[in-house]
């Protein structure tokens, strides 16, 4: 399970949301617990996210994937809610 979780993060960091969603789904499927798909997989790669996105002020320029950024980046300063939510397939 735990090479299934890091699959996920992987994915996320790369900005693959279908993959994330599959993934989470798949892992759900095999009797995972939220907590540990959370934990492992999914905070874990947004942790990397996070950290990449600090470093700079632009997602475009610091490869972060920009995808998945902009429903969360209306402007440079101000947030808004994402368009959809990419787990509610």
């Amino acid at each position: 399970m735990s090479e299934l979780l890091g699959k996920m993060a992987e994915a996320l960091i790369a900005g693959k949301i279908d993959e994330v969603v599959n993934l989470t789904k798949e892992a759900l499927d095999g009797g995972a617990a939220p907590a540990d798909i959370l934990d492992q997989g999914l905070l874990a790669g947004m942790d990397v996210v996070g950290k990449r996105f600090k470093k700079c002020s632009s997602p475009r320029y610091c490869g972060v994937p920009s995808a998945c950024m902009v429903p969360w980046i209306s402007c440079g300063r101000c947030w808004q809610r994402p368009a959809r939510n990419p787990l509610a397939r």
